[in-house]
């Protein structure tokens, strides 16, 4: 997925971090991430998020990444999922589940549920056996 942001004479953003923020919504978290992967683009080139904008500016920001979740071990937990498409999935989440592993629900939680359905998912795709 990309998204793409021509600068306009109308332009209300001083830096490319202030389009990712309030225009397209973006978390400190996701930035960063964009940042570490070498996905945010101007006019062509890898920038930095606090480079001045000026008109006819194009920024392109590259969402295809995968994150590392090695350390998630992936549990066939049941998953309630409510909606799927390549950009995602909606789960109706049960009350009494932990989202994210921690200690008290290392193999226990939403995260390594999911995980498990992406990885056999992605297991079944692959299979070539007739």
């Amino acid at each position: 997925m990309e998204f793409i942001y021509e600068v306009t004479e109308d332009n209300n953003y001083q830096t490319i971090k202030q389009v990712l923020k309030q225009h397209f919504d973006m978390s400190e978290n996701l930035i960063l991430k964009l940042k570490i992967n070498k996905r945010i683009y101007l006019n062509k080139g890898i920038t930095h998020v606090n480079c001045p904008l000026t008109c006819n500016d194009v920024i392109e920001i590259d969402m295809d990444f995968e994150e590392d979740n090695s350390n998630i071990a992936a549990t066939n937990i049941s998953l309630d999922i409510i909606y799927e498409d390549p950009y995602y999935l909606v789960i109706n989440k049960p009350s009494n589940i932990a989202i994210h592993p921690s200690p008290q629900h290392y193999d226990t939680s939403l995260s390594n549920g999911v995980k498990y359905y992406f990885d056999s998912t992605r297991a079944k795709e692959n299979d070539t056996s007739c």
